[in-house]
């Protein structure tokens, strides 16, 4: 599902930078196990927005890049195709990178407030 998705992309992140689950967990506010970004990584648990943003920010990658495509998740019924008309069928695509966006930009300035306090 999606959190195992997150997790591949948070996982993939972690091993570019050179760092151990252990050194990402001591390094969030409040610290963190290594088996609490282990569990993260392999989709047993959700994440929160600010814990998703938070380990953008210590991975130094930006938080949309820890967001899969929407191609890479199984969450959408097989069904929802049907109710898209058959010329509209590149909709998706459009809409999901529209809202991976949104949300990136949404996630970025909510960490920037955080910082401030």
């Amino acid at each position: 599902m999606i959190y195992k998705e997150i997790g591949d992309l948070i996982r993939s992140a972690r091993q570019k930078k050179g760092i151990s689950q252990a050194t990402l967990g001591s390094i969030m506010n409040p610290p963190r196990t290594g088996t609490s970004i282990g569990h993260i990584e392999r989709g047993n648990t959700g994440i929160l927005l600010h814990v998703l943003l938070e380990i953008a920010q210590k991975l130094e990658v930006k938080p949309e890049s820890l967001l899969p495509n929407y191609r890479d998740i199984k969450l959408l019924p097989k069904s929802l195709g049907n109710l898209l008309p058959t010329n509209q069928g590149n909709l998706l695509p459009r809409v999901n990178e529209e809202v991976q966006e949104q949300l990136a930009k949404a996630l970025a300035k909510d960490l920037n407030r955080r910082d401030k306090r």
